[in-house]
């Protein structure tokens, strides 16, 4: 059950999902995994800012909490990615809706930047300059 913590802070969960980069919200839901009986997952999605961090107090691990973090779930670009090339190409799969910015190889800087703003996620580099 993934529900907001936001919404339900006086409730115990198993499994807390964040997708947003707050960091006082990853040490709320972080210490909230079942309060009651201490176990439970926090799993972080996405990235954070670059300057992040946050505090949590080591007993929150010594009752089984588990604390994971994820930029794109189980997904292994190693592993992964020629299957997702081979649904492109089968026009399995839409990848042009994921596109958010494309810069030219001579500005891939600004591709980081963006990226380190959290603006970005994925950039396309277009190696034609």
């Amino acid at each position: 059950m993934l529900v907001p913590i936001s919404v339900h802070v006086s409730l115990a969960f198993d499994v807390h999902a964040s997708c947003v980069s707050e960091q006082n919200l990853w040490e709320r839901k972080t210490s909230a995994s079942n309060k009651t009986f201490g176990w439970g997952v926090a799993v972080l999605i996405g990235a954070p800012h670059k300057d992040a961090v946050f505090k949590t107090h080591p007993v929150n691990f010594l009752t089984e909490r588990t604390l994971k973090g994820t930029f794109y779930g189980h997904y292994k670009p190693r592993t992964d990615l020629p299957g997702v090339v081979e649904m492109y190409m089968n026009k399995e799969i839409d990848l042009e809706k994921f596109i958010i910015h494309e810069v030219s190889f001579s500005k891939i800087n600004k591709a980081f930047d963006l990226m380190l703003q959290g603006a970005s996620l994925r950039c396309i580099i277009r190696m034609d300059d």
